[in-house]
């Protein structure tokens, strides 16, 4: 089993772009339902606020295959096509930078405004 994360934030994307793939809190329960349904993880988290969309995710697969299939299911669940964020927009960590990373969006020590606790 492998941790992954899939996301997009203020470094990676304009908030035109960010404001597109967020989630309001009545939809987080569907999306984490049809990504079950699929098959594609074991367990998902999906964060989404003003700032960020990250998808964590455990999963048995390749972690490259499986962070292109969550960038995918993304822009389709969103209802979006691949021409309105490119690969470049997202960012991917795997196993212990995975962990890291969601250690540093926890801590505020990657937010828009440093120490930010709204996470």
């Amino acid at each position: 089993m492998s941790l992954i994360v899939l996301g997009l934030n203020h470094r990676t994307s304009p908030v035109e772009i960010r404001e597109r793939f967020a989630y309001g809190e009545h939809a987080i329960p569907v999306a984490l339902e049809a990504l079950r349904i699929n098959g594609l993880v074991e367990e998902a988290v999906i964060l989404s606020t003003c700032n960020r969309v990250e998808v964590y995710a455990v999963t048995a697969g390749d972690v490259r295959v499986v962070a292109e299939k969550l960038r995918q299911f993304l822009l389709e669940d969103r209802g979006l096509n691949g021409d309105i964020a490119h690969k470049a927009d997202f960012y991917t960590h795997t196993g212990s930078a995975c962990a890291e990373h969601l250690f540093r969006v926890a801590s505020g020590l990657d937010s828009l405004v440093l120490g930010e606790t709204e996470i």
